[in-house]
């Protein structure tokens, strides 16, 4: 899953297709529309003009300002088939690892489950032997932190079209015990690991005696109203949603996630993502004090090395000089983004269905939504 560190861009201008909030979300919505036309008409321009020149099968936007929302679709679901809205899925890959990250916090704020942040790993996996560098131990934080020590996938993965539906709990269990090792001291250096988020999400299931899945639903989308995001479609929605695309347009697989699913198995869509987005400023409310908790400990600075600044999944940057929350996304035939600024009160998801990259776009529209 690449991806992309440099965010600091000129505002452009852009246009789009603006769509209405479609009945399924309107009549239970907490937002309301975006009343600034001026500002909808810039982000109309900027995602427009990015449509017509990459030209991606489908795109989605979706913009926040003080719980005020717009959204913006172009585009098809597939050659031929239905327009892509804001109630369309598609993959999110490695923005999952955010919701990996605010899970994390939710259950270490929670004192009926022992898993803390600076806990070690290890303890919870008795069935599983975890590396250590001289004798010291990955904690859950550097898991999400991508600070752990281990390297970006397995060794025993075996690439393909929809390479992380056959890795297995077995297989990943063998390759920690047998042979993984960490590459640097837990806590002191950055590398970007699929496996490191896989593995948190796979022990914290391992540890709740729950699958993954269920956890992050119960604990993070069902509170907050996200009942388009999940990671296990029904076959109705299989069909329905948007399907990946090469940057050429040519139909590819999906993507399966069986034991690393908390680094990228998420599906979602532009209108939850905006309750995401929401929550995560104090737009709407949150009702459980634990999911509050989980997601203050996600935006904290875990590490900085002076050139990455990181939380639990969240990745630290600046947005014309005001601090930004974000992650980007990449699937086979899927690119994905969410940003936003605290400071501003503003928020930014771009969903896309085809393999081009949207974050110089998604930041572009950002730096618009600035006052």
């Amino acid at each position: 899953m690449k991806r992309k560190l440099a965010l600091f861009l000129a505002v452009l201008t852009a246009v789009s297709v603006l769509t209405a909030c479609s009945a399924q979300t309107s009549a239970v919505s907490p937002f309301r529309k975006l009343s600034d036309d001026a500002l909808a008409g810039a982000v109309d321009e900027a995602a427009q003009a990015f449509f017509d020149e990459e030209q991606p099968v489908g795109l989605s936007v979706g913009v926040l300002r003080d719980g005020r929302v717009q959204f913006f679709n172009y585009g098809v679901k597939s050659e031929g088939g239905a327009a892509i809205t804001e109630d369309t899925q598609f993959e999110i890959a490695s923005v999952s690892k955010t919701m990996a990250g605010i899970l994390l916090g939710t259950l270490s704020a929670d004192p009926g489950v022992k898993i803390e942040t600076d806990n070690t790993v290890q303890q919870f996996m008795p069935y599983f032997e975890l590396p250590e560098y001289e004798g010291k131990p990955i904690l859950w934080w550097h898991l999400s932190a991508h600070v752990s020590g281990l390297p970006r996938m397995p060794d025993n993965f075996v690439d393909g079209e929809n390479p992380y539906a056959d890795y297995t709990a077995e297989d990943l269990r063998y390759y920690l015990s047998e042979q993984a090792h960490l590459y640097t001291e837990p806590g002191t250096e950055y590398v970007y690991s699929n496996l490191g988020v896989g593995l948190m999400g796979y022990a914290m299931s391992y540890a709740m005696r729950t699958p993954y899945e269920t956890l992050l639903k119960s604990r993070v989308l069902w509170p907050l109203g996200m009942s388009n995001t999940k990671i296990t479609l029904s076959e109705q929605e299989e069909e329905n949603r948007a399907m990946p695309h090469t940057r050429l347009g040519t139909q590819v697989s999906q993507w399966d996630f069986a034991a690393l699913q908390a680094c990228g198995g998420v599906k979602s869509t532009t209108y939850d993502l905006m309750l995401y987005l929401a929550a995560n400023m104090g737009q709407i409310p949150v009702e459980s004090e634990y999911l509050e908790q989980g997601m203050a400990e996600a935006h904290k600075v875990w590490f900085d090395d002076g050139g990455t600044a990181i939380g639990l999944g969240f990745i630290h940057g600046e947005v014309d000089g005001r601090p930004m929350l974000w992650h980007n996304g990449a699937t086979g035939g899927y690119r994905s983004f969410i940003g936003f600024v605290p400071e501003t009160g503003t928020g930014v998801a771009v969903l896309c269905n085809s393999a081009i990259e949207v974050d110089d776009v998604a930041v572009q529209i950002l730096s618009l939504m600035q006052p």
